[in-house]
């Protein structure tokens, strides 16, 4: 199960393999219960993955830290 896969949330790069998976389940929607569009699929998921990592430092740096009843930035 993937994250929502909405394009303005993902990378130019992560679009792009993400309409190549949409276009293998739409090209063969019997066969990708076989196995064929797995090959998408993990590239997809890696990319995913990339960009998460990617992200963490950024949301790591925006969190708030409560200390002594007072609100700090980190």
């Amino acid at each position: 199960m993937h994250p929502d896969l909405s394009p303005h949330l993902h990378t130019e790069e992560c679009n792009v393999l993400i309409n190549l998976l949409k276009e293998c389940h739409k090209n063969h929607n019997i066969l990708k219960f076989f196995g064929y569009c797995n090959d998408f699929d993990r590239e997809v998921r890696k990319c995913l993955r990339k960009e998460d990592l990617s992200l963490s430092p950024k949301l790591e740096c925006s969190r708030v830290i409560i200390t002594h009843g007072s609100l700090k930035l980190k």
